[in-house]
């Protein structure tokens, strides 16, 4: 009863405490779907399955770096090394124990000879992707199939909607033919450009085009790798970074190395964020990919969800603190008072009621 009171007279902080509960509850949901929805983070756990933990861990480089096919070659020799080393084998996952992608970027025009004067040209962004690329970043095809490293002709390439429609003015063109600097390339397919605030912002309304690395290394032999990604088995905490960090020779490639699965942790978060000013400074050469800005930006957007989540739990957390003092400073003072008379009644009886029996059963033993 005294607590139903209790209550009731605090009514107003108890459905304050519920609304920041249900706000609390809202927010933990929204964060889950944010983070999600970051499919190109994600490769870990959908190469893992149901059998050992895997990591997605990326690397990169400045424009300056130099990096080309050789030391792609060298990262994924000494990978393989190190997880042999470490007594994984390929049986553990059906032949291929892990996997990896590359990407170089520069910018041309591509252009269709045969519409040169009625929207004939675009320009774009131009991507040379290697390894399992499309495996890390599946974009929506609107028509064609995405190209392999595996082909046998290197000469496919993927356009995105808006160059489909200003080159060609439609979007079933698989099999048609492009020119990048006069050499002839056959369209693959068309993919719609992701979509979302930060994705919108982080391709800048660019158009971009992908082909595989073996072209765009013949049509731009100068133009270096910037970016590695790579899922890699992860027994303990920090196996991949660090294996990555190995073969890429971190130190003297100037490579920022990231690990994709647990960047959107509590722990990381506020790790990274811990320091704001500090990353308001650019410390770096490195000009990141679409995909990785889009994530940091994203990192941002879910820090600030998960402080106003955590500042919304603790209020009610500090109000239930303070009631449960409140509330046995109030009714365990009177639980105290009824302590202490009980004892009383008890030592009471002890030196007093005992004694006076045990005095009268004597007389009356005597009469």
């Amino acid at each position: 009863m005294r607590i139903l009171k209790w209550c009731y007279a605090h009514r107003r902080i108890l459905i304050a405490d519920l609304v920041c509960l249900i706000l609390c509850l809202v927010l933990t949901v929204a964060l889950h779907v944010k983070i999600g929805q970051a499919y190109s983070q994600q490769e870990g756990k959908r190469w893992a399955a149901d059998k050992k933990p895997y990591h997605q861990v990326s690397a990169f480089w400045p424009a300056l770096s130099g990096i080309a096919k050789d030391k792609i070659s060298e990262i994924r020799a000494g990978l393989q090394r190190s997880l042999l080393d470490a007594s994984f084998s390929d049986t553990d996952t059906n032949g291929k124990l892990w996997t990896d992608a590359y990407m170089a970027v520069t910018t041309d025009d591509v252009s269709r000879t045969t519409m040169q004067g009625l929207r004939g040209k675009e320009d774009v962004m131009i991507m040379g992707v290697g390894g399992d690329f499309f495996l890390f970043h599946s974009f929506q095809l609107i028509s064609g199939s995405y190209f392999q490293e595996s082909d046998v002709m290197q000469d496919r390439v993927l356009l995105d909607r808006d160059t489909a429609w200003a080159v060609f003015g439609g979007y079933e063109i698989e099999g048609q033919r492009i020119y990048i600097g006069g050499v002839p390339y056959v369209v693959a397919g068309v993919y719609e450009k992701p979509i979302g605030e930060f994705a919108e912002k982080a391709i800048g309304g660019k158009s971009i085009l992908f082909m595989s690395y073996a072209s765009f290394h013949k049509q731009y032999e100068g133009a270096p790798i910037v970016s590695y990604e790579a899922v890699l088995p992860n027994p303990v905490s920090g196996f991949a970074l660090n294996k990555l960090q190995d073969a890429v020779d971190q130190e003297n490639t100037n490579a920022v190395l990231v690990d994709n699965e647990d960047r959107f942790t509590a722990g990381k978060l506020l790790a990274r964020f811990a320091d704001i000013p500090s990353l308001l400074m650019q410390k770096s050469a490195v000009v990141f990919p679409f995909w990785e800005n889009e994530m940091r930006a994203l990192e941002w957007h879910v820090f600030c969800l998960f402080m106003l989540r955590l500042l919304l739990f603790m209020t009610p957390l500090v109000s239930f603190i303070f009631g449960i003092v409140t509330f046995i400073r109030r009714i365990g003072k009177d639980l105290w008072i009824d302590f202490w008379k009980n004892q009383k009644e008890k030592l009471r009886r002890r030196l007093y009621e005992r004694p006076v029996k045990k005095r009268v059963g004597i007389e009356e033993e005597e009469f």
